[in-house]
């Protein structure tokens, strides 16, 4: 049995449902829901403030942890440079302890998402397409990041509901 509705079911189901999604804030210029995958490279060594417990880094440790990023970022190019091998060195080699055991993956990002600014930013520029990669710096260190999904919101959760619709109906 096939389930997968077509572009057209989803528009229909859309405009026949744009109330309610409106309701919960979503239309058709809500943007688009992503998912990335990254690596994050954090910088060593660092001075420790007594008082607030902010770490800070000279420019030498920043360009150290830079230097290593790219390090890895080329290996991965020269090899299969896929999806998959980008999760599996994600797993290996990432210190973000949120995504390094399911291959650097985050989901369902919006721009409402609260992620650092550049993370954020590059996650969601308009002109990203699945399988864009690049280095990112934030307060963390370097992310290595990979665009692995991208979705209208509207035609996501249009879909999502469409599909719990039919298949309650199925079952019924």
């Amino acid at each position: 049995i096939n389930i997968v509705p077509t572009a057209e079911q989803i528009a229909g189901y859309y405009a026949g449902n744009e109330d309610m999604f409106k309701q919960y804030g979503i239309d058709k210029e809500s943007g688009n829901i992503v998912n990335v995958r990254h690596i994050l490279i954090c910088p060593e060594g660092g001075t420790t403030d007594p008082e607030t417990n902010a770490v800070t880094f000279t420019q030498e440790q920043w360009d150290a942890c830079l230097a290593k990023a790219e390090g890895l970022y080329n290996d991965w190019k020269n090899g299969e440079a896929t999806e998959a091998s980008f999760a599996a060195l994600a797993n290996e080699k990432s210190e973000d302890g949120g995504s390094n055991t399911n291959g650097g993956l985050y989901t369902g990002i919006t721009k409402e998402t609260s992620f650092v600014e550049p993370f954020l930013n590059w996650c969601m520029d308009e002109t990203r397409e699945v399988g864009n990669t690049g280095i990112v710096k934030t307060d963390y260190g370097y992310h290595i990041m990979y665009f692995a999904y991208s979705q209208p919101q509207w035609e996501y959760y249009a879909t999502t509901y469409f599909l719990s619709e039919y298949t309650s109906k199925k079952i019924e």
